[in-house]
């Protein structure tokens, strides 16, 4: 408030400054007009040339007097007030939130939340739309769950009531109210879209605060979710839990089974059709079975059996393609 104050207080200088010397020279341009007849037409005519050349100061005349409406008529913010301006302004040119930081005559300085310092143009704020969060009521913060379909109404219920529980517990926080809808459900009769909204009782200015009842919340959900034993949409597809058996049909190739895959084929070459063996990297159970560590990008180049030093300077001077050439023989 006190920051405000201050430059409210300094922006009325200013306004003064310029008010006074706009009366300055009216007064003097009546006096001169009153005292002489021959300066009165003087004037006259020098007034007739600063109005043709009126365009050049229509800008700043436009500007000036629209940050006057803003700062002082408007007045949609204070100094420490969170914002959210809305428009062409951001990062992605789609509004952002910021902090107040000082209110001029003809500018404004907020902070991002990230920490940098924008100037913007108060004859450009008077044209956009703030949300002033210091100045908002209790807010509505809502949470979208993704579950399987054929989630019934009573388990929706359940989860409605077990969740108002822990509002009414932490009453100071959270208002004793919690709203849900089905907003979507999925085409392929697979999954609904379940959203909770919860109505925090303080504004989002506090930001650090605003997230630590956001995640207690959240956290609870989640608890509450497990207990019920909601599910998911994809808890019955594979990998989707380890209690959830998965069956798979239709696999079984035509002669019955896979084909067998050993060394007498490959060597022979009859099954021209059976998969070649490709040489592939250790993998990470060979590197720690093998006593490397995974950050030593030596490991690879080591002559893992024991050959001796011939053989690992032999594997030095050939290229990959001549090495297996070598290990096949």
């Amino acid at each position: 408030l006190a920051a405000s104050l201050k430059d409210l207080n300094s922006a009325i200088t200013k306004l003064d400054k310029v008010f006074m010397f706009i009366i300055v020279v009216i007064v003097v341009i009546v006096f001169v007009s009153i005292i002489s007849g021959s300066a009165a037409a003087a004037l006259t005519s020098t007034g007739t040339v600063i109005l043709g050349l009126s365009w050049l100061l229509q800008a700043t005349a436009q500007e000036f007097l629209q940050s006057i409406i803003f700062v002082f008529v408007k007045h949609p913010f204070d100094v420490g007030d969170r914002v959210t301006i809305y428009g062409n302004t951001g990062d992605m040119m789609k509004g952002n939130d910021y902090y107040v930081v000082e209110v001029s005559l003809l500018y404004t300085e907020f902070k991002k939340m990230q920490g940098h310092v924008v100037q913007a143009p108060n004859s450009l704020l008077n044209t956009l739309f703030i949300l002033n969060q210091r100045r908002s009521q209790g807010l509505a913060d809502p949470i979208s769950l993704k579950l399987a379909f054929g989630t019934t109404e009573q388990e929706i219920e359940e989860l409605k009531s077990r969740v108002l529980e822990f509002c009414l517990q932490n009453k100071r926080d959270y208002a004793p109210r919690i709203l849900s809808e089905v907003t979507t459900i999925e085409m392929n009769v697979m999954s609904i879209t379940l959203k909770i909204i919860i109505l925090h009782k303080g504004n989002y200015q506090n930001e650090l605060l605003r997230l630590s009842r956001h995640n207690r919340f959240a956290v609870e959900l989640m608890r509450q979710i497990r207990e019920i034993g909601l599910r998911g949409p994809m808890v019955c597809l594979p990998g989707g839990g380890r209690d959830v058996p998965v069956f798979l049909s239709q696999v079984v190739q035509q002669g019955g089974g896979p084909p067998a895959y050993s060394n007498e084929n490959i060597n022979s070459g009859s099954n021209l059709g059976a998969p070649t063996i490709r040489r592939r990297a250790n993998s990470r159970t060979a590197v720690v079975e093998a006593g490397m560590d995974f950050q030593d990008i030596y490991g690879d180049r080591r002559e893992m059996n024991s050959g001796g030093g011939n053989a690992h300077h032999h594997r030095f001077m050939h290229s990959p393609r001549e090495e297996d050439e070598v290990e096949k023989e």
